[in-house]
């Protein structure tokens, strides 16, 4: 169990390492120069025109390959500059790691030390309220082995850390006198059955149980049977998905 208190690291001071970090210069790319280019090229046979037959086509596809080449150039100029740019920040996203590691290092020491000792304020002001609860519990009348039962250490109104002590033995107090007065809810573990108990006795006042049940047939039939069923029961709740 984590010790209250301040708590403080025994490990060294981090190392700094005196190798500089190094600098990168972005890919030379300049789009302007391709816009350029690419109006020239566009200037030069935006006109020409194209006849029937393999002498007339003649020219425009010599014009197209140089078009063609054109942008294939451009394409391939502009992966390899792409791909030196995701090298270089791969490189300095590695260096940055490296230079921010002793930060690192000590910003996750002081959060782990954090989480110990709200934990460990955590424990004890559960274990206060634990001890509320029973006293009132012995003073009200409410059966000792039920309290752990009826109230719920976890809820916001006792679990917040600096929650004062008046208010969490309000809670408390208002929780026990109310199971006393209108018994205390119990929830089975599959969720399928809401009991309702005795806060002094721990006797059953209550019992809701939930089933599922798949009716298929006739629609006749089946309001027959749900009819006859709420005939009998009174109580019985029936919910149509």
């Amino acid at each position: 169990m984590a010790q209250s208190g301040v708590n403080k690291s025994t490990k060294k001071d981090p190392v700094v390492k005196s190798n500089e970090i190094n600098t990168f210069n972005q890919p030379n790319y300049n789009t302007e120069l391709v816009a350029l280019k690419a109006n020239k090229l566009a200037k030069k046979y935006s006109n020409l025109l194209v006849t029937n037959g393999p002498e007339g086509r003649k020219s425009a596809n010599k014009a197209k390959n140089e078009i063609a080449k054109f942008i294939k150039k451009n394409k391939t100029d502009f992966k390899e500059k792409k791909k030196q740019a995701m090298d270089i920040i791969k490189a300095m996203n590695n260096q940055l790691d490296e230079a921010l590691a002793p930060a690192v290092e000590v910003h996750d020491e002081l959060d782990e030390l954090i989480k110990e000792s709200q934990n460990a304020q955590h424990e004890a002001q559960d274990a206060e309220n634990r001890q509320i609860a029973h006293e009132m519990a012995k003073n009200l009348g409410v059966a000792p082995g039920l309290v752990d039962k009826i109230i719920d250490y976890k809820n916001k109104a006792l679990y917040p850390l600096g929650t004062g002590k008046l208010k969490r033995e309000r809670y408390i107090n208002s929780k026990l006198r109310y199971a006393l007065e209108h018994g205390f809810i119990m929830t089975s573990d599959d969720k399928t059955e809401i009991t309702t108990k005795d806060a002094q006795t721990g006797e059953t006042i209550s019992k809701i149980k939930t089933v599922s049940i798949k009716l298929k047939g006739d629609p006749f039939v089946i309001d027959l049977a749900i009819d006859t069923l709420k005939e009998k029961w009174k109580e019985l709740e029936v919910d149509y998905l």
